[in-house]
């Protein structure tokens, strides 16, 4: 049975119509509402050479308490990154605006696992996708490892962003080879009518 509470990470080879053609109606019937909605994304096209070998796609920006970052840069739907990543400047100014502080010279960054920390609010083709603090927190002991971190990855291929398992746990994720696209929906980790 498909555990529809997890993202979809095996690829689909076929073209996608509806839902149907992602589950056997058997599943989808079990399946709750906000399946339904799944919104998709192309593939980055050239001079993005990585698109074609990664699920990468373009971000029109990743707002926080107003403050935009990403805007218009690339980034990489990635299953195999526990976490999420953006350049190390920019990560750095949102752990600020959260109230993370960094853990030595890692990259990565400890915060008091509040629920007064503002979204991440990842907006991709005019859709907002908003992680709350409880979403991008991971606790660890009396602290919050910040669910994020910096990574630098030079041009021509970045400056480029990781959506990984953070972002991957509150969205269903569907990677549709044949049609060149990522969806989204939110998942529903709850349990779903029989």
């Amino acid at each position: 049975m498909l555990d529809i509470g997890s993202p979809i990470r095996t690829p689909i080879r076929t073209p996608i119509r509806t839902l149907e053609d992602i589950l056997p109606l058997r599943e989808t019937q079990r399946h709750c509402s906000n399946l339904s909605s799944i919104s998709f994304f192309p593939l980055a096209t050239p001079p993005h050479p990585h698109s074609a070998t990664y699920w990468e796609i373009t971000m029109d920006k990743l707002t926080v308490d107003g403050v935009e970052y990403g805007v218009g840069q690339k980034a990489i739907v990635d299953s195999g990154t526990s976490i999420l990543t953006g350049p190390s400047e920019q990560i750095a100014a949102i752990a600020a605006q959260v109230g993370a502080r960094e853990l030595g010279s890692t990259g990565e960054y400890l915060m008091k696992c509040d629920d007064n920390a503002p979204n991440l609010d990842f907006q991709l083709g005019g859709k907002t996708y908003s992680l709350a603090p409880e979403d991008y927190m991971i606790p660890d002991g009396d602290s919050c490892l910040f669910g994020m971190m910096g990574l630098d990855i030079p041009p021509p291929s970045g400056p480029l962003w990781i959506l990984g398992d953070v972002f991957m746990r509150k969205y269903y994720t569907v990677f549709d080879v044949a049609n060149e696209q990522v969806g989204f929906a939110l998942a529903n980790h709850g349990k779903c009518r029989e």
